[in-house]
């Protein structure tokens, strides 16, 4: 969370160039901006095993903290990994809402990792983040002591169920 800044800082969004977050973080850090990656964690399928990996909720962008009136949208321009800001018009950033920026600081961790929701109840939709069946959406069916809950999904034209941990989850 952003505090003792002046209200003439906005958040922008940055177009990354390709594979190039981290530079792009570095530069960041050395020129003093406060920047926003948010990611999540996903379940990878390579070959025949699985594997937990770290991706960019918003693949090739990040949040920047700046003063449109000062210097800083040449600076960022100009900033190695980035490729530029995001503007719909002539010439005008686009400027990105700051309760948007807070509520998503709020769902993240501190290494700026998504949050699973912490209420699913019998009933609610959610959709499958990792595993074997990571990207299916279902039915929480019933929820265990262990708080492992049981999701009936549609698999092939039928009913299958599924038991996990409610982090691997997302209500939708």
């Amino acid at each position: 969370m952003i505090t003792g800044k002046k209200e003439s800082h906005v958040w922008v969004a940055a177009q990354l160039k390709p594979n190039a977050l981290a530079k792009a973080q570095r530069n960041l850090d050395r020129q003093g901006f406060v920047y926003f990656c948010p990611m999540q964690r996903e379940t990878v399928r390579s070959a025949a095993q699985f594997r937990q990996q770290t991706k960019q909720l918003f693949p090739g962008y990040c949040f920047v903290h700046m003063n449109p009136a000062s210097g800083d949208v040449r600076k960022l321009n100009a900033t190695h990994g980035i490729s530029r800001l995001v503007s719909f018009g002539a010439g005008q950033i686009s400027k990105v809402p700051t309760q948007l920026i807070a509520a998503l600081q709020n769902r993240c961790d501190e290494t700026n990792c998504l949050i699973a929701p912490a209420s699913l109840a019998v009933g609610d939709e959610v959709r499958i983040l990792s595993g074997a069946f990571a990207e299916f959406v279902g039915t929480v069916e019933t929820i265990s002591k262990s708080d492992r809950l049981r999701i009936l999904f549609d698999f092939m034209g039928q009913k299958s169920h599924v038991d996990m941990p409610q982090q691997n989850l997302e209500k939708l």
